[in-house]
């Protein structure tokens, strides 16, 4: 092995533990590394990890500018999106495990303090996906902040926000795709199942309500949306960000 990789290799690690992020976890102190607003990984030894997705929240999308709804450009909420990261990784968190997991095999943990923070600046959005996860305070922490036009409710409020946008291509999904939206109301999350094949960087935007609106994403497949196979759509978007 060159000199050259161990120095990148001793550089990302030393990179990565500075942005690390200490938290009371289950009641121990743990150093966790948030990927985004609501998601975070803890690192154990031999290169072993565990995923977290945080419950009764949702932050936008961090890997691009995806999102769009009211006069916002799809730049902007992005920013928002980093900002959101930003806050998660600055603060002292305290959060629980059940020991139960999500589809995608994240440990789902709460974190309170986190999700009304994030919320109440309009960084992130109340979401539950199961019957038992409302929380009512943090829908009324979210309808004082789009009482007071905060952050991602500074340029318009739709009905719905939709969060992820699956294409019957994609090999897991046998051809049974879905799309999930999000009651801006009462953060309650829906489902609307479809045999629809997107293409990537393709703009998803409809409401599973006619009556009422919903904000739009671009579709990127997962194998898309980071490295050297990003879709073009989410390429230069760190230059993008920074001209605004």
């Amino acid at each position: 092995m060159s000199k050259l990789v161990v120095c990148i290799g001793l550089f990302l690690a030393s990179s990565l533990l500075a942005s690390n992020t200490l938290i009371h976890l289950d009641g121990k102190e743990v150093s966790v590394y948030f990927n985004d607003g609501d998601t975070f990984q803890m690192f154990h030894g031999a290169g072993q990890k565990t995923s977290a997705r945080l419950k009764g929240y949702n932050a936008l999308e961090a890997y691009g500018p995806v999102h769009q709804w009211g006069t916002w450009k799809a730049e902007e909420l992005y920013q928002n999106a980093e900002e959101a990261t930003r806050e998660a990784r600055a603060g002292h968190w305290t959060c629980t495990t059940e020991g139960t997991k999500d589809k995608y095999g994240r440990l789902l943990a709460n974190c309170p303090d986190l999700a009304k923070h994030l919320i109440s600046k309009g960084l992130a959005h109340a979401m539950f996906v199961g019957a038992d996860d409302y929380n009512q305070e943090l829908v009324d922490v979210q309808q004082q902040a789009i009482h007071s036009k905060v952050g991602m409710w500074a340029k318009g409020v739709p009905d719905y926000i939709l969060t992820s946008v699956h294409s019957s291509a994609e090999k897991e999904l046998n051809g049974k795709a879905y799309d999930r939206f999000v009651s801006v109301h009462d953060g309650r999350s829906s489902v609307v199942n479809h045999s629809n094949a997107y293409s990537s960087c393709e703009k998803i935007a409809y409401s599973p309500n006619e009556h009422e609106t919903a904000s739009s994403m671009i579709y990127v497949p997962f194998e898309k949306r980071y490295g050297l196979a990003k879709a073009v759509c989410l390429q230069h978007a760190k230059d993008l960000v920074e001209q605004e």
